[in-house]
């Protein structure tokens, strides 16, 4: 995995953009789809993933008037997972959508599914989780009772999607805390993005609210002479 500071990622794809979601017509989420469009490395058409099908249909649209790039709705819980493979593995970005279907659709993505969109990624395109799903994306997720395991392709993290730090902040660092003191948090506004290149550069996009705590156990100093 491609390496800068405290942050890894996985390596030998295309970008992996996790954003904390929010109003998608807002300024600061149209400079990230904006970015996404512009930095793809892939011209293939674009797959949403979609957890909630009205609020993905007016976003691919909003994709359409930005970019031009031809895109499709994709329904990984009523498809088979080898039609939805054959489809992903055309995309050369592949947005992860949020919205009332998130938990259906996140145990969706194993398996062929993921397999399918590990490919994608490895070809070149991008993957651009929004919310719940920029969580899902860590290794660890937030839940009610602590955290849970996630794809683990950003590596030792903890994502909280969308995140005010006037609200999270001491809940997240109790989450750090209390269950894995080794890891760290990445704190996504609404609206703001922080985006992994395949050449081992972080970026951060739209909004820039983007926080970060370090684990009681983790510091950038030891981390980068590790």
């Amino acid at each position: 995995m491609p390496q800068s500071t405290i942050f890894k990622w996985k390596d030998n794809g295309g970008w992996i953009v996790l954003c904390g979601g929010g109003d998608f017509t807002a300024e600061g989420h149209m400079l990230v789809d904006g970015q996404v469009l512009s930095r793809t490395v892939s011209n293939f058409p674009l797959a949403y993933i979609w957890s909630d099908i009205d609020a993905a249909d007016k976003h691919l649209e909003q994709f359409q008037d930005l970019g031009g790039r031809t895109g499709f709705l994709l329904d990984v819980r009523e498809e088979s997972p080898e039609s939805t493979a054959q489809q992903l593995e055309e995309a050369g970005i592949i947005v992860l959508g949020d919205g009332i279907y998130f938990n259906e659709v996140s145990k969706a993505l194993t398996g062929t599914t993921l397999e399918a969109i590990e490919r994608a990624f490895y070809d070149g395109a991008t993957i651009y989780a929004l919310g719940r799903m920029a969580e899902y994306l860590a290794t660890w997720i937030p839940d009610l009772v602590g955290v849970q395991k996630g794809l683990n392709w950003v590596e030792n993290a903890l994502v909280k999607a969308p995140y005010d730090p006037e609200k999270h902040t001491n809940t997240f660092q109790q989450l750090l805390a209390e269950n894995i003191p080794d890891a760290y948090g990445i704190g996504l506004g609404t609206g703001a993005a922080i985006a992994f290149s395949p050449q081992a550069q972080v970026e951060l996009w739209g909004r820039q609210a983007v926080t970060v705590l370090l684990g009681k156990n983790l510091s950038i100093q030891s981390e980068s002479e590790s």
